[in-house]
């Protein structure tokens, strides 16, 4: 399994960040451990980061990363061959390559996959037309590509190979001078539910200003816990986690993490029920608020629905 995703527009770095997150937190597979980001920063160098295990949370700063209107991630499960940067490569001025399965594989020249398509753009060569060209001459290689161009473009192909498995998610968009693609296999979720729209959707918060069906709140340790009543999840002005009751009248304390958000608990906003929780996050409860080991954001993955019914 990996998940790449680029972007480009205001917030890119921040939106595919976002987007991985939440197929970590929904999805089921081989997800949350290495993971590698690039931007194109304000001045258009190219700056990257990467971790082996963790996932995106796991990430050190990128310089340049607020800013940067061009942006690109990779990620998968942990220990992977070094230098991680093989798999998403990019070059100053130029743009970015990720993509999923083995983006770094080579072509019939020997060039890896993603190389080839950063070379062909570097020598001036559309985006859509380089990813074509590199992918139309290795029909059985096991990858996929997404290419971001400097100038704000995006082009993605998966192989002859990889576009006949079963297990595939891709979406994209483009709109008014932004735009994102994602490819991912191997990724699941509950039932009813698919990665790749969930990803989407909050790329498309971020990158586009809009908000679609489903979304991620991030979870920071301090926040109260009420006990009694029934479950329930109360957001605050920037969308996050403020507030939550379970339903429990003495919810368990102490040195282990117990689920303090369940999924299936309905979801309040500005006094009105909006929606319903897709996952669970599990942490301590310490003095009647949240607990985070090493202060870690967690996140939940919601869907907007006042009925109640979007499981």
């Amino acid at each position: 399994m990996t998940i790449g995703i680029a972007a480009f527009g205001e917030g890119a770095a921040r939106a595919v960040r976002e987007g991985v997150r939440a197929a970590e937190v929904i999805g089921r597979g081989d997800v949350g451990g290495f993971a590698v980001l690039s931007v194109l920063d304000r001045a258009g160098h190219h700056r990257q980061v990467s971790c082996q295990r963790g996932g995106v949370r796991a990430l050190g700063p990128c310089a340049g990363m607020e800013e940067a209107r061009v942006a690109a991630i990779i990620s998968s499960g942990p220990d992977r061959p070094e230098p991680l940067g093989q798999f998403l490569v990019g070059a100053g001025q130029v743009g970015l390559v990720t993509g999923h399965r083995l983006p770094n594989r080579a072509g019939p020249d020997g060039v890896p996959l993603n190389r080839a398509v950063l070379d062909r753009m570097a020598r001036g060569v559309p985006v859509a037309e380089a990813v074509g060209a590199v992918m139309a001459a290795a029909p059985e290689a096991d990858a996929g590509l997404i290419a971001v161009a400097a100038g704000g473009a995006v082009a993605w192909a998966n192989s002859e190979r990889v576009a006949r498995r079963r297990d595939l998610g891709h979406a994209s968009e483009i709109a008014e001078g932004r735009g994102f693609a994602l490819l991912c296999n191997s990724l699941h979720a509950p039932p009813g539910v698919e990665v790749a729209e969930v990803v989407s959707q909050v790329i498309a918060a971020r990158l586009m200003g809009r908000e679609g069906r489903y979304a991620l709140a991030p979870v920071a340790g301090g926040v109260p816990v009420t006990g009694g009543g029934a479950d329930r999840v109360v957001l605050g002005a920037r969308g996050e986690v403020a507030e939550v009751t379970v339903a429990e009248p003495r919810p368990a304390t102490g040195t282990r993490p117990v689920t303090v958000i369940a999924s299936g608990a309905p979801v309040w906003e500005r006094g009105r029920r909006v929606g319903v929780v897709l996952s669970d996050v599990d942490a301590r409860i310490a003095e009647g608020r949240i607990g985070l080991d090493g202060g870690a954001e967690e996140a939940m993955v919601w869907c907007r629905d006042p009925g109640g019914d979007a499981r």
